[in-house]
């Protein structure tokens, strides 16, 4: 197994005081910050999904607080596959001994033991990118292909390759090249396309 808190500390000596000396847990505090900005995103903004600013408008014309999908009976919090992949993916880091091993076979052999077919975890439904590539794989696809253009049309494209792979980029703070190479070999097996250059970009801002 990688070690995470390893390679987190490792990352911790490029934060710096204006001293000069490393700060302890600097890179820990970052890293909390991350994953609490990205549950807050992914929270707050449910009820604004898939609408552009006009229908914003129109449906929320006055916000004097927070804002709760009515859809869903006036709740909040919800099981959600942008904070389910989020938290997910880590674990193909848990799964190989050393960063050298990660693979495109072994980040589909931890998806597939991972994940149930057709039930929770993702939207599963015709015309997403992880609906059609995990039945790809699960049809003996090779992972190399399973996320791209002729096994699932322009879903390659979407934008679950930035959203679902951003913990790739905290697990390599500080280490931008490293944090979009390996988020290249785990975006595309599910997104291939531009989804996986937004996944490799948004790790390494990250």
């Amino acid at each position: 197994m990688t070690d995470v808190k390893k390679v987190a500390a490792e990352a911790d000596m490029i934060g710096r005081t204006h001293s000069g000396f490393p700060e302890i847990n600097y890179i820990t505090d970052k890293i909390y910050g991350g994953v609490l900005g990205k549950l807050s995103g992914v929270r707050l903004g449910i009820p604004f999904e898939n609408q552009d600013a006009s229908e914003i408008r129109q449906s929320y014309p006055h916000i004097t607080g927070y804002v709760l999908r009515p859809e869903k009976d006036g709740k909040i919090m919800h099981p959600d596959d942008d904070t389910n992949g989020f938290a997910f993916f880590i674990n193909i880091f848990e799964e190989i001994s050393s960063v050298g091993e990660l693979t495109p076979e072994a980040a589909a052999h931890c998806l597939l033991n991972f994940v149930s077919a057709d039930r929770g975890f993702f939207w599963w439904q015709d015309g997403f990118a992880e609906h059609g590539a995990f039945h790809h794989l699960l049809k003996g696809a090779s992972p190399f292909v399973s996320g791209d253009y002729e096994h699932i049309g322009q879903a390659c494209n979407h934008v679950g390759g930035q959203i679902f792979y951003d913990a790739v980029g905290l697990i390599f703070a500080g280490r931008p090249k490293e944090a979009a190479r390996c988020a290249g070999i785990v975006s595309g097996v599910m997104h291939r396309g531009e989804g996986a250059v937004g996944g490799r970009f948004i790790c390494a801002c990250i």
